[in-house]
């Protein structure tokens, strides 16, 4: 009985330590991205997530992407400091089999430099 109560303790100081230690990835610019897409009231777009050099966006129609995403591209460069990131816009309302990227169907793809 005491040896089980001892292995019990010693798997959840492990587990914990595990948990503890663990690195929480966060991307810098997640927050100004998505409040700068939460300003635009006419179309809804939502910070996806961000995979190696490429930010996904996920919005429901094709709307003055070409601006949003120049204006992105600079607020990567100048509030964080990143450059050369890619930015993905995609659309997931449609059906699966109509995607053409892993995350959605590509409305607007564009390289910051």
């Amino acid at each position: 009985m005491k040896n089980a109560i001892c292995f019990t303790i010693i798997l959840a100081i492990f587990g914990w330590m595990n948990i503890a230690t663990t690195p929480n990835i966060f991307y810098p610019c997640e927050t100004q991205i998505s409040n700068y897409l939460y300003n635009d009231t006419l179309v809804n777009a939502y910070y996806l997530q961000s995979n190696h050099d490429t930010i996904i966006i996920r919005a429901y129609k094709d709307s003055l992407w070409d601006t949003k995403t120049s204006t992105i591209c600079k607020m990567l460069k100048d509030s964080c400091q990143i450059n050369n990131y890619k930015i993905l816009i995609v659309d997931t309302s449609f059906d699966q089999t109509t995607w053409n990227t892993p995350y959605g169907k590509r409305l607007f793809f564009r390289k910051c430099q």
